[in-house]
Parts: C-alpha cells; sequence; structure tokens
C-alpha cells in the first residue's frame, strides 16, 4: 500500500472518530436538557433519538391509593397517594398528597387506615383515573368488601334473631378487605336460623341489604349525642349474617369464660 493510500486511511479514520464523538457530545448535550427541564418540574424521558415529556405523577390520569376515610357505596372519600418504594419492592402512602376519590357506580366499600390496629391497619387500597367530563378521581378497582368468613361460635346459641360472635376470623374468599369490624377481635353477626354449641365452625356472609341501627360517633371514636342529650343513633346498611353452622341442638353446655 502506498503512502498516499495510508495516509487517506488515517484521515479517513479520523474523520470517522471525530464524528462518533461529535455524536456522543450531542447526546450528552441532550441528556442535560433532559435534566435540567426535569430540576424545572418537567418530567423527560430520553433515547437516542431525543428526548420527549411524560407528565410528572402528580399529573398522570391513573394513580395508586390508599384510604384515609370510610367509604360508602356511591360516595366519597379522601386518599392518600400510594407509591411504589423501589428500595424495599413494596407500596407506601405518600401523606403530602391526598385527594378526593369518588365510587361513580356504588361498588365499593372501604376502610380508612388505622380504623383497626395492626396488623389490620391498612386501609382499603385501589387505583383511581381523572376524568375530563367531571374532573374527578374515579375509582377504577379497590380491594373488595370481604363477602365470605368463618370463624368459631364464642358462645353457645340457645335462641334465633339474636347477636352470635365468633372468633378466629378468618376470610375464606382472596384479596377482600372487612370493613366493619376488626378481623383479631370477636366478630358479630345476625343468627336466623341456627341452634349450635360454642366452639362450632360458623361461615358468615356479607348482606349488603341489611340495615341496622348503630350509635353514631366521631373520628375520635367517641360516643355523639343528640340536642337532648341522647345517644344519636344512625341507620347503615350492610351486615354479618350466619349462613352455615353445623345445627345439633344446644346440649346444655356451659359457655367459655
Amino acid at each position: 500500500m502506498s503512502t498516499i493510500d495510508d495516509l487517506k486511511n488515517f484521515t479517513r479514520g479520523h474523520r470517522l472518530a471525530a464524528a462518533e464523538l461529535l455524536v456522543h457530545v450531542d447526546l450528552l448535550k441532550q441528556h442535560q436538557q433532559a435534566v435540567d427541564r426535569k430540576h424545572e418540574g418537567r418530567n423527560t424521558c430520553f433515547d437516542p433519538d431525543g428526548w420527549y415529556e411524560r407528565p410528572l405523577a402528580e399529573e398522570t390520569k391513573r394513580r395508586r391509593f390508599e384510604l384515609m376515610e370510610d367509604l360508602l357505596p356511591g360516595g366519597k372519600a379522601e386518599a392518600y397517594l400510594l407509591e411504589r418504594d423501589a428500595n424495599i419492592g413494596q407500596f407506601k402512602i405518600n401523606e403530602d398528597i391526598t385527594f378526593a376519590v369518588n365510587d361513580v357506580f356504588g361498588c365499593h366499600r372501604g376502610r380508612k387506615r388505622g380504623k383497626f390496629n395492626a396488623p389490620h391497619d391498612q386501609g382499603s387500597r385501589g387505583v383511581v383515573e381523572l376524568w375530563d367530563d367531571t374532573g374527578e378521581w374515579e375509582i377504577q378497582w379497590m380491594q373488595p368488601q370481604a363477602a365470605l368468613i368463618r370463624g368459631f361460635l364464642v358462645k353457645a346459641i340457645t335462641r334465633l334473631e339474636t347477636p352470635i360472635w365468633i372468633e378466629r376470623v378468618e376470610m375464606i374468599s382472596v384479596g377482600g378487605i372487612i370493613t366493619d369490624q376488626d378481623p383479631a377481635q370477636d366478630m358479630k353477626g345476625r343468627n336466623r336460623e341456627f341452634w349450635a354449641d360454642y366452639g362450632k365452625e360458623a361461615v358468615f356472609a356479607w348482606d349488603e341489604s341489611a340495615e341496622k341501627e348503630i350509635t353514631a360517633t366521631g373520628d375520635d371514636g367517641e360516643t355523639l349525642f343528640d340536642d337532648d342529650g341522647q345517644e344519636l343513633k344512625i341507620t347503615v346498611k350492610g351486615e354479618w349474617i350466619a349462613i352455615d353452622i353445623p345445627c345439633t341442638p344446644t346440649t346444655g353446655s356451659v359457655d367459655p369464660d
């Protein structure tokens, strides 16, 4: 190969190296632009073809949430933003960002965070979407109210239409959440047709159509009173009802202490 050819190849190699260097410099400039824009509050995605913007989490139209208030079917409630912590691979609430969620189709009943003690202190979790026509965060999915639970009778059943209590409660369905009572404690249900000794296994079903009168309480759990000094009573929907207990007549067993 002649000296001229060597020189041409050397020059061509330098041109290619210079061109490649310019590409890297341009990419670095674009990356810096993306970083600057992110610091300005604009979330920028970067690839070799250039940068493009996407909304920050608080601007997106979908969010995960955890309730900070109880939610009744068809109602609204305040909720915390639920964010994934990549360091631990779990979801955590962001107490600095709260917003109202709306059950527009009346399909959900939810439990507020901290309503019960650990391990049942977590609130109902779900996903909402911001709709342009209403300007509201509408629930797309949320942990369902448990439909079936099982436990064991705390006391013998000797009369119909009296409340019955079960202990060692567990949910039969997967993914549900108990909203009205602490499942770590004895749970109360209505009995319509059973007699049985204590210790028998019982199955409760959630009846959304049932109505019952309860004493109203404030956010601090204290009883509320009306203008006459009487306990304030309110009617609420939803109740646990016994649907399956081995129906053996009671034998006069003494209830455990």
